[in-house]
């Protein structure tokens, strides 16, 4: 906890210096596709993007599709819908039926609250393996620096209420880690992704690439392979493990900290701080002591 306040603490006072901060362009949703399409990972395709929702030319959308805000949080203004026969569409996030005026109402709603951006994306939409229909889990990677150390399994079920949602815990090698966090919604039942390595394997190149001691990244496991889905650095809130747990992450952003400090110093980044040669050593002597005191 200490850590990730740190590092929003951090990006709050950049932003106050007037310094932009280079992640942010891959914290963003389509800066980071481009960032992971430039390792080989898979995004999801593209249809549109539009400046508002009241762009949007829905007759010229295929029948299944997720609208989403270019930035924003906790699925605000995202939307998985599928067309219906007469026109309107179900929400396979919520298990809803809507109005194509209702949808605009609701995202609308979003950006005058300041939640979401105006400015939107029209995707694909992806399913489970072999479950036509459904949504995709995400599988949220905890990454320090390029070693995946756990992972957050989250299936929405179609529950609008966050409460409703469930969640599994796995670490790197997809073993069970238990009860950590969100303890009254923890479901042992839920099993591994089909593409486990996978998404192990794009996780760390691209923490590899991002060299930060943390970085959550959020993929998707769909019927054509593991998906990305976005860069998060200070994930949460609320990021409350159990106290073992806390620390022992804790303890892997201290150590990826170090190693990245370790490669830049043997990469030769701070030379310029080292001496031609070592002070000339003399005989230790011992300062006079100020009689003022005695």
């Amino acid at each position: 906890m200490h850590a990730r306040q740190e590092t929003m603490r951090r990006m709050a006072l950049l932003r106050a210096a007037g310094v932009r901060q280079p992640y942010g362009d891959v914290n963003a949703k389509d800066g980071g596709y481009r960032f992971a399409r430039s390792l080989d990972v898979d995004v999801p395709r593209e249809l549109s993007r539009h400046d508002s929702v009241d762009d949007i030319e829905w007759q010229s959308l295929p029948d299944e599709v997720l609208v989403k805000p270019r930035w924003g949080a906790t699925n605000r203004g995202v939307f998985a819908l599928e067309r219906q026969r007469d026109g309107s569409h179900v929400d396979l996030l919520r298990g809803r039926r809507l109005q194509q005026a209702e949808i605009r109402d609701e995202y609308r709603r979003h950006v005058e609250q300041r939640q979401i951006s105006a400015a939107l994306i029209i995707e694909e939409l992806l399913h489970k393996p072999g479950v036509p229909g459904s949504i995709p889990d995400d599988f949220k990677v905890y990454c320090f620096y390029d070693r995946a150390a756990m992972v957050m399994q989250r299936d929405m079920g179609r529950h609008p209420d966050p409460a409703q949602w469930r969640f599994k815990f796995w670490d790197r090698d997809w073993a069970d880690v238990g009860s950590i966090k969100f303890t009254d919604r923890v479901d042992p039942q839920l099993g591994p992704p089909l593409h486990g390595a996978a998404i192990i394997d794009a996780a760390e190149r691209m923490g590899r690439e991002l060299r930060l001691p943390f970085v959550r990244l959020d993929f998707y496991d769909t019927d054509r392979g593991a998906v990305f889905g976005e860069v998060t650095m200070a994930p949460g809130p609320p990021e409350v493990f159990t106290p073992t747990v806390d620390e022992e992450l804790g303890r892997r952003f201290e150590i990826a900290a170090a190693r990245l400090l370790a490669e830049d110093i043997s990469a030769g980044r701070h030379d310029h701080l080292r001496t031609l040669a070592d002070p000339p050593v003399g005989p230790l002597t011992t300062p006079p002591r100020d009689r003022a005191d005695g």
